[in-house]
């Protein structure tokens, strides 16, 4: 996969999660899906990371998912 493809699905469950609570958020004004909210943006920290990690790389290289653990091959 390209770079950009990686990151936009490596990224896409945790932006549509915080979506989705940010619409609960502003529709029911209740403070626990601000929490819930805080809980999915922390979870997600690692992915950002991977993706900062990721854009360091130039836009030639591929990148293929690791099935057993986190992280990915990098194919130059």
């Amino acid at each position: 996969m390209s770079r950009r493809q990686y990151i936009g699905i490596m990224l896409l469950p945790n932006i549509i999660l915080s979506l989705v609570i940010l619409i609960i958020i502003v529709n029911s004004y209740n403070l626990f899906w601000g929490f819930i909210a805080g809980y999915v943006l922390g979870s997600g920290a690692g992915d950002y990371y991977m993706a900062i990690k990721i854009l360091k790389f130039s836009e030639e290289v591929r990148f293929e998912d690791h099935s057993a653990e986190a992280g990915f091959y990098v194919y130059y």
